[in-house]
């Protein structure tokens, strides 16, 4: 081929490329640039996180989001992804000012959007420029914020929590002994001792915490907002929203047990009675979520609402769900689903548990300071065969909930103002610290006896305890053969330690005494003190007296020698002189 014929042909070669290339031009700009042109954009402009970050820095997770309720904010790791022939993930984190740079595109601020928004934000920007493209926003990674938790917790303190997390679960985290997981590091100390009776008396919610709790916690955000988590609500009504995610500096404080607070409850046959702090708007259907549900003994189409001293049907089918428009509750109401053989036409406000043995253990209404001992075991059926009345007691609530150490902090406090000698304050300490809040009353003398006096008035949140009979006597102490004897009825103190081998060397027998089993008071023996089942016998060893203190009581004795022998000197003295 010639030279000529060799420059036509690169002329025409490098025609046809311009054609194409021109022909490509106008079929990829007709609607904006082509998603090529956008992928390439992302490509060259962004700067994507190493997606190996995200395995090695793993978060826990408490819960599935719900990207209505969770807010975005900076270091949050945000996945786009764009179908459009081909498939490509970009990671973006949320900048410090709570934006995020979509490449040749801008910044888009995401300040004050929830993680739904921020979807709908971003893929609007993307399909505006394609409207072919295809776009998915995920949150891939959530971020870390510290937030300070105050109030009623074990371990107050700022912590650092996935922004993931619900406040419930930060308030656990709060209240574990010790550092845990994602808390910052927070001082151990042991948790105070809450004792049996303060068990029996201020039952956690299904959340761990007393229902006056539970339903008052305040969240304080940075930007001047607030709301209360209802953690009842958000168990019983699967409302995420009484159960807020955390924020970037938020306060959270945990309230204290209120001195007095209204309620609301529901008893009778249902899974799991409760009683429950009332906040105005709580309706019906609370109650009923609350309960679990129908026992098997509830009797068919008897759920009543009693209400201002009215008592009304509420129509539910079998699970309990309302099949009426929902009821606001007022304070004091409460909800009862009859059993197969539980009395009606009851009107009580009150409510009241009995616990033991006893044939229908549970929750009953009571008209409070009304309502006797008697007409509760009554309702409860009666006592069973291993009831046993001698150690059966009543607790009442205290104003408060206080736990081992505040109730000895207390104690301290009032013995400021005291004039008791040092062994009787020794004393004094040690009686209140082991103060139970029993209500005076004897069981065998209420029922056996139709004792009026001990036929007690109930009170709203009384727990009645009726044990078994244990069948034992604990016999320790300076005696041969310490530890449990079989009870023998009408035997005396002194029985039972010749049982126990007798008195070991170096007794006391003097100081010998039966330790009540309900009461815990001491008594001596003898033959008209019965022991009873469930009793205790203590032989203690003898008096261990000081160091010094025999040497004492001879210095006493003789500066007191001293003192008559002057005194008779005195008078002698005196004597003579009258006598010259």
């Amino acid at each position: 081929m010639t030279k000529l014929g060799q420059y036509a042909v690169f002329i025409i070669l490098i025609g046809i490329i311009g054609i194409s290339s021109m022909f490509a031009q106008q079929t990829g700009g007709a609607g904006g640039s082509s998603t090529a042109d956008i992928e390439k954009m992302m490509q060259a402009a962004a700067t994507p996180i190493n997606p190996d970050a995200l395995k090695t820095e793993a978060l826990p997770v408490d819960n599935i989001i719900s990207p209505q309720l969770y807010h975005i904010g900076p270091s949050d790791v945000l996945a786009v992804q764009i179908l459009a022939g081909a498939s490509v993930e970009y990671l973006l984190s949320v900048t410090p000012e709570n934006s995020i740079l979509l490449p040749r595109i801008g910044e888009v601020s995401l300040n004050g959007k929830t993680l739904s928004q921020a979807k709908d934000t971003i893929i609007a920007i993307i399909q505006k420029r394609n409207s072919n493209a295809v776009v998915s926003v995920t949150l891939r990674k959530p971020r870390l914020c510290y937030v300070t938790i105050k109030g009623n917790v074990l371990s107050p303190g700022m912590y650092s929590f996935p922004a993931s997390m619900k406040v419930s679960t930060a308030i656990k985290l709060a209240n574990q002994e010790g550092p845990s997981g994602a808390a910052a590091t927070q001082t151990s100390r042991s948790k105070p001792p809450i004792s049996e009776a303060d068990k029996l008396l201020f039952k956690s919610s299904a959340s761990g915490l007393s229902s006056f709790v539970a339903r008052n916690i305040t969240v304080l955000h940075s930007d001047g907002t607030s709301e209360t988590a209802d953690l009842e609500k958000a168990i019983a009504m699967g409302n995420a929203a009484a159960d807020p995610l955390i924020r970037e500096s938020d306060e959270i404080y945990v309230p204290f047990e209120a001195s007095s607070n209204a309620t609301i409850a529901i008893t009778g046959a249902v899974r799991s009675p409760q009683i429950v702090s009332y906040k105005k708007g709580d309706k019906a259907s609370l109650l009923l979520k609350l309960s679990r549900g129908a026992s098997e003994n509830a009797r068919a189409n008897s759920v009543f609402l009693v209400q201002n001293g009215e008592r009304r049907a509420l129509k539910t089918d079998a699970n309990l769900n309302l099949t009426e428009p929902d009821i606001e509750l007022q304070a004091g109401s409460v909800i009862v689903v009859e059993k197969e053989n539980q009395q009606t036409g009851m009107r009580q406000q009150g409510i009241v548990e009995v616990t033991g043995n006893v044939k229908l253990p549970g929750s009953y209404i009571v008209e409070s300071n009304v309502t006797k001992l008697t007409d509760v075991i009554e309702q409860a059926g009666g006592f069973t065969n291993e009831a046993y009345l001698p150690l059966s007691y009543i607790l009442r609530r205290e104003r408060e909930f206080q736990t081992t150490e505040q109730k000895g902090n207390q104690i301290l406090q009032g013995l400021q103002y005291t004039d008791l000698v040092p062994e009787d304050t020794s004393r004094f300490i040690l009686h209140n610290k082991e103060r139970r809040p029993l209500v005076s009353c004897d069981f065998v003398a209420a029922f056996n006896r139709k004792s009026d006096t001990d036929n007690v008035v109930l009170q709203d949140g009384d727990v009645i305890v009726v044990p078994a009979n244990p069948q034992r006597v604990f016999v320790y102490g300076q005696v041969n053969k310490p530890g449990y004897l079989a009870y023998t009825p009408n035997k005396t103190m002194e029985w039972y330690i010749a049982q126990a081998g007798g008195f070991a060397a170096g007794a006391d027998k003097s100081l010998a005494r039966i330790v009540k089993g309900r009461t815990k008071v001491w008594s001596f023996g003898g033959e008209d003190n019965i022991v009873q089942s469930g009793d205790e016998i203590y032989a203690p060893p003898p008096t261990q007296k000081p160091i010094g203190y025999e040497l004492q009581g001879y210095t006493l004795l003789v500066s007191a020698i001293g003192a008559v022998v002057s005194l008779a000197g005195f008078f002698y003295g005196i004597y003579l002189n009258s006598t010259r």
